[in-house]
Order: structure tokens, then C-alpha cells, then sequence
């Protein structure tokens, strides 16, 4: 995700700023790209666990400052919960149109490690909001055909011969394949996520954060921005370390470490949430899309969380 280079002259207000290289523009390499910022400028990270406190102007200056140009390269994949949420707001937004859910499986969710009864509870609110769900329906093909009434439409056919039509058709992707391949094969497990430490690295200065990593968990936008800050704090370790005048300032490097990450969700299904972990069980209704999404998905929570709206580190 990022290398440190040789310094090469005096890094406060040096013209050899670090140079920090971030694959993957989502919640993980946004948060990494925000809280790296805010270190470098004598910020505490947005994203710190603990409560944030202004900052005097001298609290600040006692902070290192590096110089570091951040270069973000985007790409995206896709998360297995993305249908049922899109299907759902679909129906909601847009109640006259006829929605329909297929799945593979016989159950949604199923390639999480998940209670029964979370999947479940999924498939009953979907069902609920107005989504026709179809189970065990594998896609086999679809192809361009006229109706009845002579509009152009699609064919949908399954491999168990069931067939339907349909006026779009959408993919969401349940098992999403890293796009890894940039990277030397034997950094990567055999379906091609990159094999991390609980610091995150996976090479010397060079950290993995997000979707693409191996790691326990439910692959989710909090979990992706809690890595973001660590990857974040642990990069400027690296900096402090390579910028080190004085034999104690070149102690090893303080890294942040993962702990493992028990299955958890939040999922929104129309006007109704579900959530599930592990200490607090499930729970669903309206008051849980309020406290997971708020009003808007949940923008407007990752929004603040990432402090977008508020000081721009300078």
C-alpha cells in the first residue's frame, strides 16, 4: 500500500516529500489516506478510537511533521450484502416496479459466517418490503427477446430450467475476487487475498488494508476504516523511524495490531435494519435502520466518522 524512502535531506518542510502509494479508493484507503494527512501535519488521527480533543497550537508543533505526497489509484469490488440492499431500496424508492431477488443458494447470506436465524430474519424483511425472492436459482444466461405487447425485454434462464423476464438485470457479486494480481504470488493465498500480519504489512513498508486482505471477519466498511487509521499510524511510525537523529528516537517502530474480528453485520432492508454480533445477538426493525444508516444509508455516519465536513488537515 505504501514504501518509505531514504530521506534525503531535512523532512520538515523538505522538498523530498515521502511518497505514499494507496491501491483502492474505498473506505480503507480513503480512511488510510485521511489519518496518514493528519499525522503528517501534527493532527491526531480522525479516526483514533479515543475522544478527539482540539488541538493547541503547541500540543501541535511538539507533533513530527512529514512532507508526503499521497497518490490514490481506485478500483472497487463487490460485497456480498449488496443485493438484498439494492433490491430493497429499489422497492422502496420505486414501489410500482416488480423487484425480484435471486439467489443460488437456500440461503441469503451464505457466504458469511452467520447464525441461521440472521439469514433468516433477512430473507423475511426483504419479503416484507415488497422483493420477490427467488432461492435456489442459479443464473445460467439471459438473452434479448420481445414480449407480448412487442417491448424489448430479457429472457432470464436458471440452470434448474426455470426461466422469467425481466426489464434490467443487475450482478451482485456474493464472492468477490481481489484484484491482487499486481502482486507478487507469494504474498497472496490461493484465491489471491494478500496475506497480512496483525500490523497490517505484508512486505517491509508495505501494508494491505480492506477487502483484499486475509483476515477474520465480515468484510465491512467499519472494519475497513478501522484498518485504514492502523495502516495510517503505522506508516508514520516508519517515518518517524527513518527520520531519526538520535540513537532513542530509532527504537523500533510502535505499531497499532489487529485483533481477530468476530462475524458482524449491519445490513439495511428498505425501511428496516438487521444487525447481528456476536455480545449483542440479533436485533432488526425500523429503530435499528435508524441507528446503523440514519436517513441516508449511512453516508452521512462514514461522512463524519472520516471527519470530511469538518478542519482540513493543513
Amino acid at each position: 500500500m505504501g514504501s518509505i524512502p531514504e530521506p534525503q535531506s531535512s523532512v520538515e518542510g523538505s522538498t523530498h516529500p515521502f511518497k505514499v502509494l494507496i491501491v483502492g479508493g474505498s473506505y480503507a484507503g480513503l480512511s488510510a489516506a485521511l489519518n496518514l494527512q493528519d499525522l503528517c501535519s501534527g493532527l491526531p488521527p480522525r479516526c483514533a478510537p479515543q475522544p478527539k480533543e482540539e488541538d493547541s497550537g503547541a500540543e501541535r508543533n511538539e507533533r513530527p511533521q512529514f512532507s508526503v505526497d499521497i497518490t490514490i489509484v481506485d478500483e472497487r469490488d463487490g460485497f456480498c450484502a449488496v443485493g438484498i440492499e439494492m433490491a430493497a431500496e429499489l422497492k422502496l424508492v420505486q414501489p410500482q416496479l416488480r423487484v425480484t431477488l435471486v439467489h443460488s443458494r437456500d440461503k441469503l447470506l451464505s457466504s458469511e459466517p452467520l447464525p441461521d436465524e440472521v439469514k433468516d430474519r433477512s430473507l423475511e424483511l426483504l419479503r416484507d418490503a415488497g422483493v420477490d425472492v427467488l432461492m435456489g436459482h442459479r443464473l445460467d444466461r439471459t438473452e434479448e427477446v420481445t414480449d407480448e405487447a412487442g417491448n424489448r425485454c430479457l429472457r432470464v434462464h436458471f440452470t434448474n430450467g426455470h426461466s422469467m423476464l425481466a426489464d434490467q438485470v443487475s450482478l451482485a457479486v456474493s464472492r468477490s475476487v481481489p484484484s491482487t494480481t499486481f502482486l507478487p504470488r507469494h504474498v497472496l493465498d490461493d484465491e489471491g487475498y494478500v496475506k497480512i500480519e496483525a500490523n497490517l504489512a505484508f512486505a517491509p513498508s508495505h501494508f494491505a488494508v480492506g477487502d483484499l486482505v486475509k483476515w477474520s471477519g465480515i468484510k465491512r466498511c467499519g472494519a475497513a476504516m478501522h484498518m485504514g487509521y492502523f495502516a495510517a499510524h503505522n506508516l508514520h511510525q516508519l517515518m518517524m523511524q527513518a527520520t531519526a537523529k538520535t540513537e532513542a528516537e530509532k527504537a523500533p517502530p510502535k505499531f497499532l495490531e489487529l485483533d481477530e474480528i468476530p462475524p458482524m453485520i449491519g445490513l439495511a432492508v428498505g425501511k428496516k435494519g438487521v444487525s447481528y454480533w456476536p455480545q449483542g445477538g440479533l436485533s432488526s426493525g425500523e429503530e435499528v435502520m435508524k441507528l446503523f444508516f440514519g436517513d441516508d444509508l449511512g453516508f452521512s455516519i462514514c461522512w463524519n466518522h472520516l471527519g470530511l465536513g469538518g478542519k482540513k488537515a493543513v
